[in-house]
This record gives C-alpha cells, sequence and structure tokens, in this order.
C-alpha cells in the first residue's frame, strides 16, 4: 500500500518481500515523494531475492531505507525480533 499509495505513507516496512512491486501499478517516483523503507528477509528464506532487487531498487532512486539479511528462514522469530527496531526506526525524527 506504501509504494502504491506515498502520498498516504511515509514507511513501508517489509518483512520477507514476497513478489516485487515492479509492473503491480507501482507509480514512477523520485526519492523525495517515496516512502521510507525498511526491508528485512532471511538468508534461508525463498522471499531473500525479490527483498533483495528492491532493496536495490529504492537504493538505485535515492531512497532513504535500510535494509537487513537475518541468518534465518521464513518464520516467526525474525519479525518477533525485527518489529520492535523497524517500528522505532520508522517513528524515529528525521
Amino acid at each position: 500500500m506504501g509504494v502504491r499509495h506515498p502520498e498516504r505513507y511515509a514507511n513501508v516496512l517489509v518483512f520477507s518481500l514476497g513478489v516485487e512491486p515492479t509492473g503491480l501499478g507501482v507509480p514512477e517516483w523520485t526519492a523525495d515523494m517515496a516512502p521510507r523503507h525498511y526491508l528485512v528477509a532471511g538468508t534461508l528464506e525463498p522471499f531473500l531475492e525479490p527483498t533483495a532487487n528492491w532493496a536495490v531498487k529504492v537504493d538505485q532512486l535515492g531512497v532513504e531505507h535500510v535494509y537487513r539479511e537475518r541468518v534465518c528462514g521464513h518464520d516467526i522469530t525474525m519479525g518477533e525480533e525485527e518489529f520492535a527496531g523497524a517500528i522505532a526506526w520508522a517513528f524515529a525524527a528525521r
């Protein structure tokens, strides 16, 4: 939702991106209009590649972002351990 509606969302928190948003009606935004991104995926899960690819795209656009890879699979532990930090990052003063 944040990618499709950057005018409404200041931050996008991505835990294991299943499919890259390109081609899904995503506008071609610039760094100044794009929401900030917090991206994280496990190195042992199938969603690492799409998450990493999206991190490269937002980096190339100059979008403020965090990208983290964790040694884990697609499991609840990653979410439990990353959620508080992601929320703190999203609401930190810029």
